[in-house]
């Protein structure tokens, strides 16, 4: 009989995001941080492996609210527009998800958190960061926002 703590092994989520905005004169700024993965997105991930969900991370959504994010978390403290994840892929534990803010999307807000969603509106928020640096979105800007979530086993 095989002892239960055979196969112990721990699994790990660690989230990573960062926001590369290029202005029309040229200038790039970019913000790199890591983020929570939330108890949802951990619990989604799980029923993903065993094949209770078909719900990926699809889309990222941006806001302005400035509340520490925190792996209960379930929404955007204040959502101002979410944006469908236009490139991903996968290598060795690490999954990227990749989302486009043109020049004509979330004007006029300070850009202080995002989140990795399923839906297109509500879903299951994956990870949420808040930036430690405020993006003032005008329409002289885009954002890309790339988002790694790495799986690790130990």
């Amino acid at each position: 009989m095989l002892d239960k703590n055979t196969f112990r092994e721990r699994v790990t989520f660690r989230g990573h995001v960062s926001a590369f905005i290029e202005h029309d004169d040229g200038r790039t700024e970019v913000i790199e941080q890591a983020n929570v993965v939330t108890t949802p997105g951990r619990n989604r991930y799980a029923a993903l492996l065993t094949e209770e969900s078909t719900a990926f991370p699809d889309y990222v959504a941006v806001g302005t609210g400035t509340t520490a994010a925190a792996t209960s978390d379930t929404a955007l403290e204040t959502e101002v527009y979410r944006s469908q994840i236009v490139g991903r892929s996968n290598s060795t534990g690490v999954s990227t998800y990749k989302a486009f803010f043109g020049k004509d999307e979330a004007n006029g807000s300070t850009l202080s958190e995002a989140g990795l969603f399923d839906l297109s509106t509500g879903g299951t928020m994956f990870c949420r960061a808040l930036f430690a640096s405020p993006i003032e979105k005008v329409n002289t800007m885009s954002v890309t926002i790339t988002w790694t979530v790495t799986i690790t086993v130990s």
